[in-house]
């Protein structure tokens, strides 16, 4: 009795390893996976790799340079503006100085208008950090 019992046991065993591997067994937020869904989930996975190489490949390299040459365009708009600015006596550096600051000024009146035509109530208040830069 007891080994017919144990086969019986064993069998039982068996039966529910060998559907667990097959179809997978999911109770509650305990879930085992079964072949099906770890085939898919590998396929997934080596999808996402393929994407990340091809990014990594291709796309990653042109992008750096496209920011290269960006920067590389900067610097040199930045080497002419102080050469500008080298060459350029005071006045006119206070001129330019002036004309930002009206540009900036009109900004601020555009967007004060435009919050209040919508009903909102905007405090603007503009601070120096330095002596050249002037922030919000």
């Amino acid at each position: 009795m007891k080994k017919l019992l144990i086969l019986i046991l064993i069998a039982l065993g068996l039966a529910l390893t060998i559907f667990t591997i097959i179809s997978g067994i999911h109770i509650g937020g305990f879930s085992v996976w079964g072949i099906k869904e770890i085939q898919d989930e590998n396929a997934n996975l080596e999808e996402t790799v393929t994407e990340a190489t091809k990014l990594a490949s291709s796309t990653f390299p042109g992008k750096v340079n496209d920011l290269n040459a960006s920067m590389k365009k900067l610097e040199e708009e930045k080497k002419s503006y102080e050469d500008m600015v080298a060459v350029s006596d005071t006045s006119d550096v206070q001129t330019a100085s002036q004309l930002s600051n009206y540009n900036l000024d009109f900004l601020w009146t555009e967007i004060g208008t435009h919050a209040t035509s919508n009903g909102v109530n905007i405090d603007m208040a503009l601070t120096q950090r330095n002596r050249r830069t002037r922030c919000i």
